[in-house]
């Protein structure tokens, strides 16, 4: 690197050799001649030289030009490189995309057509490698379950389990809190998706699987609450180690204090160890059934929909969902028959599941 005098950190290139060579002549000339030629002569060499200098200066001084290759050139591309956001297309899912649902229920408990299409509405979204039906029983081998069981065998693995009876020493008698404690457990051990069979997945996960654990939010307060519905997780997750470390003080009375507001405390204390999804998971909440079954919710923008099946606590079916011009009745609709459109009640077209 040379710099000229007058001119601080210019660099020659190969732009600078050519104007030499152009300009070297003109110089040359005009001093053999500068004796012997005319005043209008002078004028016009004087214009010449002029002319090459500014030429000169235009390549190596101008503010935005920037030689190729150089550290400057690689500093300018790198600051509008950078300044563009990250796209989670271009990070890697530490979290495999397993679907798991966990199902404790007495011999020939009714699988329900919420829940098939909780499970088709996993499979059509998700895309999972595989979904995994842990049980202590088969649900009653009728229509839906038997639909389930020969569409879906390809990808779908039933594993027979026993629940817990206790963890940690401390007794363990409903089946709700039995299936809490399954659900960690099986994510420790596999990672992967944990879904309630009354939720509906409206669009893919992948954005979310890029976390060590995901939850969504059910609602802020003190205490407020973590909905273990869904539950996004590797299986070197420190927030699950922790999480299932705390049963330690589970006691059989309590309701929800180890599955949704010992996660919210966590949450609160440890924000760095897991990834909350505000409105997109969770949201409606039990507390606005309303949004789900009576009104039109704009659901664009949520990953899934938790349907709360036992505050609803309502059967639904094909046919009824025709004419429900309701958030639910919109993605009933769209699952079961293809298409949200309000559907004619003598219109025969979606009998069968798609």
């Amino acid at each position: 690197m040379h710099n000229l005098p007058g001119y601080a950190n210019v660099s020659f290139n190969a732009n600078a050799v050519v104007i030499y060579f152009i300009a070297k002549p003109i110089f040359i000339a005009g001093a053999k001649n500068m004796q012997v030629i005319t005043v209008r002569r002078k004028l016009f060499c004087g214009l010449l030289i002029l002319i090459g200098v500014l030429i000169w200066i235009g390549f190596h001084l101008h503010p935005d030009t920037e030689t190729p290759g150089s550290e400057s050139h690689k500093a300018l591309i790198t600051s509008h490189v950078t300044q563009m956001p990250l796209s989670t297309a271009t990070v890697a899912a530490v979290v495999p995309n397993i679907v798991h649902y966990v199902w404790i229920h007495d011999q020939g408990e009714p699988f329900k057509f919420i829940h098939w299409l909780g499970f088709v509405s996993a499979h059509r979204r998700l895309r999972p490698e595989k979904i995994l039906f842990h049980c202590n029983n088969e649900p009653e081998r009728k229509f839906w379950w038997l639909n389930i069981t020969r569409t879906y065998s390809s990808v779908l693995e039933i594993i027979r389990i026993i629940p817990p009876r206790e963890i940690y020493g401390n007794e363990v008698v409903r089946e709700q809190h039995q299936s809490d404690i399954v659900r960690l457990e099986i994510l420790a051990k596999h990672g992967g998706i944990y879904l309630d069979l009354d939720v509906l997945v409206l669009q893919s996960f992948y954005p979310l699987r890029v976390y060590n654990i995901t939850m969504g939010l059910e609602y802020r307060g003190d205490p407020g609450r973590l909905n273990n519905g869904v539950i996004l997780a590797s299986k070197s997750s420190e927030f699950l180690r922790m999480w299932r470390q705390s049963y330690s003080t589970f006691r059989k009375r309590e309701w929800d204090d180890h599955s949704a507001i010992v996660p919210y405390m966590y949450y609160r204390s440890h924000p760095d160890l897991i990834h909350v999804e505000e409105n997109s998971i969770n949201f409606p909440s039990g507390k606005r059934l309303d949004l789900i079954y009576d009104k039109m919710y704009n659901h664009s923008r949520n990953y899934a929909i938790h349907l709360w099946e036992e505050l609803h606590d309502i059967d639904h079916n094909p046919y009824d969902i025709r004419t429900m011009n309701t958030t639910f009745g919109k993605i009933a609709r769209s699952i079961h028959y293809g298409s949200e459109h309000l559907l004619d009640k003598a219109d025969t077209s979606g009998k069968k599941p798609r």
